[in-house]
């Protein structure tokens, strides 16, 4: 079954580029045959670690809404609900 591809060029240092070829052709792969398992499995392990990253953080981000709802319950509500009452004067005196 054809799959879509698409050639990819970049470029990699001489030294590098040698060992990788004989590394290859010493193993009986072609070099990309190899590089495409490098990404595949670059793939699944990074996005592994992207997946528990990103539900540390919302685990993380869940703690603080908790506690600060626990520290502070008016979060979310008016300024003004949480403050001393107001006093009034009426008694004619000049401020």
């Amino acid at each position: 079954m054809y799959k879509p591809a698409t050639l990819i060029n970049f470029n990699a240092p001489d030294p590098i580029r040698v060992r990788f070829d004989k590394v290859c052709q010493l193993s009986g792969r072609t070099r990309t045959s190899v590089l495409v398992e490098l990404m595949n499995t670059y793939i699944t392990t990074k996005g592994a670690e992207l997946k528990d990253e990103n539900e540390r953080y919302l685990l993380i981000d869940q703690a603080i809404r908790q506690r600060d709802e626990f520290d502070h319950p008016s979060l979310g509500r008016s300024s003004f609900d949480n403050a001393p009452p107001m006093f009034f004067s009426n008694d004619g005196g000049d401020w």
